[in-house]
């Protein structure tokens, strides 16, 4: 599918280029509620039907989302139900669907974990997810795995309209998958339009996004966007003529946003990533035997928490983000990214999350051969002590200082009680 750009601008350096800086991947999956509509209901593809939220005789419906074949008519988000029923009485009106939204999303994230361990995904579809380092980087094209992630997600949920867009921020990325959007679906449903692909050099990111319109910049509030109208601030290139003081003094706060957009730099998109911290930590148990026994196994996963709870300590960092692994004896696994509350390095607090995502994966089906963490997110320890800290919470955080310091100065792999190793034995 063509954007409308140079084929020297879509098509990226040789791959040699890719393997050593970052790549992220951005997804952008229009119309999300109807399309997940379509997908999980064969009843309801090639059809025109609009989405609601509220009941259908509600006079205060308004339409969340179409479908391609209803777009093609004239609808658009936000109309009101009684109008879609006046005008266009053939369209069907379906209830928005949530729960299959979620089960949409689990599909999605399923996929990207084939690529890299490091995603993610959000409520309306639209995912990241960081191909820095890893196998397919260094096999394939950038715009090669851009292709193979949109079939690859249409294969496993059929979706009519997924774009991908890749570059070396995950602002630049999430701008390009809104360019590549497959935009002539909505108007001609019989050609095959089902995905779009934008790639963006390194170092050719200024030059890349030029002609691009403001209307593609995320992450801006109403406010900005209507004085960029007000502006006549059509497009990028013209705010890459203006100085960064020139639009701080004019947007605000959001005038730094916008100046580093314009550059191709990278701006703070609400995820945890562009405040990391340090390198991530690794820790692994083996299973040595074949064990049934799930409360032997909870034991292995809870021990394999300590050891990078241990690494987390030691070096005075936190996180609010790891990976579970679980490797079986025939080389397939199975992952899950957990998202802690808040920054914490405490073992019975990333146990509790570490467990109840092994028993949300845990397929019996062949013997486990390990148990892995990641860590994600990784930051400095802020040494914080909480408002709310109870006695028996600071009694905790004194017995792990003391532990942290036996086990450093007797090189101790663990420290366990009795009943525990009586147990796992």
């Amino acid at each position: 599918m063509s954007c409308g750009m140079p084929k020297d601008m879509l098509r990226d350096k040789p791959r040699e280029d890719f393997q050593h800086r970052t790549l992220f991947c951005a997804l952008d999956i229009a119309s999300f509620p109807a399309q997940v509509m379509g997908a999980y209901y064969s009843h309801l593809r090639g059809k025109a039907f609009v989405v609601i939220c509220q009941d259908e005789h509600s006079h205060n419906s308004i339409v969340v989302s179409r479908s391609i074949q209803a777009a093609a008519l004239g609808m658009d988000n936000g109309i009101p139900l009684y109008i879609v029923s006046r005008r266009w009485p053939h369209v069907a009106i379906v209830k928005r669907d949530v729960s299959l939204e979620k089960a949409c999303c689990e599909e999605i994230a399923a996929v990207l974990y084939r690529y890299s361990p490091d995603i993610d995904v959000r409520a309306n579809g639209a995912s990241f997810v960081d191909l820095s380092r890893t196998p397919v980087q260094r096999t394939l094209r950038a715009f090669d795995i851009g292709t193979r992630i949109c079939r690859d997600i249409i294969a496993a949920v059929p979706l009519n309209a997924v774009s991908a867009g890749l570059g070396a921020t995950q602002t630049l990325a999430r701008i390009m998958a809104r360019h590549g959007a497959p935009k002539d679906a909505f108007c001609d449903v019989q050609r095959d339009t089902s995905f779009g692909v934008c790639v963006c050099e390194a170092g050719a990111e200024a030059q890349t996004i030029a002609h691009f319109d403001t209307t593609m910049l995320p992450g801006l509030s109403g406010q900005c966007r209507q004085k960029l109208i007000a502006y006549g601030l059509r497009h990028i290139e013209q705010l890459q003529k203006l100085s960064k003081q020139a639009l701080v003094s004019r947007f605000g706060t959001e005038g730094e946003k916008l100046y580093s957009m314009a550059m191709g730099g990278s701006v703070s998109l609400g995820s945890p990533r562009d405040k990391s911290f340090g390198l991530p930590c690794r820790a692994e148990t083996v299973l040595e035997n074949d064990i049934n026994d799930i409360g032997i196994i909870m034991n292995k996963v809870r021990y394999t928490v300590d050891k990078i709870c241990f690494l987390l300590k030691n070096s005075n960092v936190q996180v609010t983000k790891f990976t579970l692994t679980i490797k079986y004896s025939d080389n397939k696994k199975s992952q899950k990214t957990i998202t802690l509350p808040s920054l914490t390095n405490d073992f019975l607090t990333m146990a509790q999350y570490a467990q109840q995502a092994f028993v949300a994966q845990y397929q019996r089906r062949v013997a486990i051969k390990s148990i892995i963490l990641d860590t994600k997110d990784v930051r400095p320890d802020p040494c914080q002590t909480s408002l709310f800290e109870t006695s028996w919470e600071r009694k905790q955080l004194a017995l792990a200082r003391q532990i942290m310091k036996v086990r450093n100065e007797n090189s101790f792999d663990a420290v366990v009680s009795a009943a525990v190793l009586q147990k796992s034995l």
